[in-house]
């Protein structure tokens, strides 16, 4: 009868053990068949780790068996199949997990995970630093002070599952410097407590060899008592506030909570300042000139003072210039409560001019005509134009010596000296707080008018001419007289006829001729 018998199937998971399947499966005999087979296994038919082998069945009632290969045994022709051993995989597992470690930056990679007190089995621990990545069997390292998130898992062997694991948050904390060797500018007064610092020889107490920092803060003037931290002063204290760390590796430190420099010293030097006081100028009018105004021309007032006063000192009233003086200056700080601060300040103070100009007049000599009287015509009188109004100055106007005149005719009335200054027609002169111009006058003598008249005479005639070399004169000038007079006239027969008066001498007893 033939029959076929099997090796049973085995399946376990991994246990670390060896392990077989004696067992079989008939297919063919009857029910009612009550042999017992007697079946062994090869002595290979066995399995320890994760995988498969073959159940080989090595012989049947004491007869050897070839897989496949039907073989005649008692009433039976059996022939025999393997049958399969399957080991699966067992589940790995952590029983103590890997931690964070306590890191502080120091320059170099450091390991992020503590795995002295893991506890695994079944395989390997995998890390992974970071969302992204490959999982690799190596500890991550780190260098920058950051904040990293490490995810671990276990890598099962060939005989276990992986075995998901979890994630921690691993920080390098920064590195704690301090600073100092920090140092403050000196400065001129600038109405402010602002102090410039200066860094180039800030040193950093703690900072790893090859990194590099820079550091930046505020600088204030320190307000000492009764002393506001703008006004001048050596030596002045510098408050150093808000310090900051820059520089490539910046992100790698932290300042200490102490320790780091606070204060400085510095200082604040005077403004130059220089302050003028105005020029002014104008025309002679017998009234002081004064200018109260002055202006900073050189420098400039720090940002909130204002210059509250300047003493100005100067008056100039006759022709002619003079200074005008500025001093006494108060300066005062107007960002706080109207401090005065003009100590702050190096003024200098600059004159201005005050000028009075010389007042333009025209003085006009006296114009004066007279009938001829024999005697000398001059005139002292003048008028001057131009005058300001309340100006009383009397002019003191002499006349040239040739300036008179006695004979008919015109001469001109020219002025030689205005208060005891020689002038001339050709040009104005400075005379005291005037500039003079003079305009001649005329002198005229008109002749004077005198009648001659020849006499009269009568005759009976007698045959010969009748002449008359008699005259009369109305009143000459004093000192002067008819010398003579060409009297024509002549009547022969008996009638009347002209007796003309003509080409009279009138002399003066000066011996002036007319």
């Amino acid at each position: 009868m033939p029959v076929t018998i099997t090796a049973d199937d085995g399946e376990w998971t991994y246990d670390e053990t060896s392990h077989s399947k004696g067992t079989f499966t008939v297919t063919g005999k009857s029910s009612d068949d009550v042999h017992e087979f007697a079946v062994t296994m090869t002595t290979t038919s066995k399995i320890t780790d994760v995988g498969t082998a073959s159940n080989v069945i090595y012989s049947v009632d004491g007869v050897l068996m070839t897989t496949g290969t039907a073989k005649n045994i008692g009433n039976y022709t059996v022939t025999t199949a393997n049958g399969t051993l399957t080991v699966n995989k067992a589940e790995s597992s952590i029983t103590t997990a890997p931690v964070a470690k306590t890191l502080t930056y120091n320059g170099s990679a450091q390991e992020l995970v503590d795995d002295s007190d893991v506890n695994v089995s079944g395989g390997t621990l995998q890390y992974r630093a970071g969302d992204t990545g490959e999982y690799s069997n190596s500890i991550p390292e780190r260098t920058l002070a950051d904040t990293y998130t490490v995810y671990y898992r276990l890598k099962g062997d060939a005989n276990h599952n992986d075995t998901e694991g979890g994630s921690f948050v691993v920080t390098i904390a920064r590195k704690t410097v301090t600073v100092s060797g920090i140092t403050a500018s000196d400065k001129v007064y600038d109405g402010t407590a602002e102090a410039t610092l200066v860094y180039t020889g800030a040193i950093f107490d703690g900072i790893v060899a090859g990194d590099t920092l820079t550091v930046s803060a505020s600088g204030t003037f320190a307000d000492e008592e009764s002393v506001p931290g703008y006004v001048v002063g050596t030596d002045k204290e510098v408050d150093i506030t808000g310090l900051t760390l820059g520089g490539t590796s910046a992100s790698n430190y932290v300042l200490a909570e102490s320790g780091n420099q606070t204060t400085a010293s510095a200082d604040i030097t005077k403004k130059s300042l220089t302050i003028k006081a105005d020029s002014d100028e104008k025309v002679y009018d017998g009234t002081a000139l004064t200018d109260g105004g002055y202006s900073i021309t050189e420098g400039s007032l720090a940002n909130g003072d204002t210059l509250e006063s300047v003493v100005v000192t100067g008056s100039q009233t006759a022709a002619g210039n003079s200074d005008n003086t500025a001093s006494g200056a108060v300066i005062k700080n107007n960002n706080g409560s109207g401090v005065d601060v003009t100590a702050n300040y190096q003024i200098t103070y600059g004159k201005g001019t005050l000028t009075v100009n010389r007042k333009a007049v025209t003085i006009t000599a006296s114009d004066a005509s007279k009938t001829y009287d024999g005697t000398a015509l001059t005139q002292s009188g003048f008028t001057a134009t131009d005058l300001e109004t309340g100006d009383n100055h009397t002019f003191t106007v002499v006349m040239t010596e040739g300036s008179t005149i006695t004979k008919v005719g015109t001469q001109p009335n020219v002025i030689a000296t205005v208060d005891g200054v020689a002038v001339s027609t050709e040009s104005a002169t400075e005379v005291g707080n005037y500039l003079v111009t003079i305009v001649n006058g005329t002198l005229t003598i008109n002749a004077k008018a005198v009648t001659i008249t020849a006499s009269n005479a009568s005759k009976v005639y007698d045959g010969t001419a009748l002449t008359q070399s008699g005259f009369t004169a109305t009143t000459l000038a004093e000192g002067d007289s008819i010398e003579s007079v060409t009297v024509t006239g002549s009547q022969l027969s008996v009638g009347t006829s002209d007796n003309v008066p003509s080409a009279a001498m009138i002399k003066n007893s000066n011996k002036i001729g007319r």
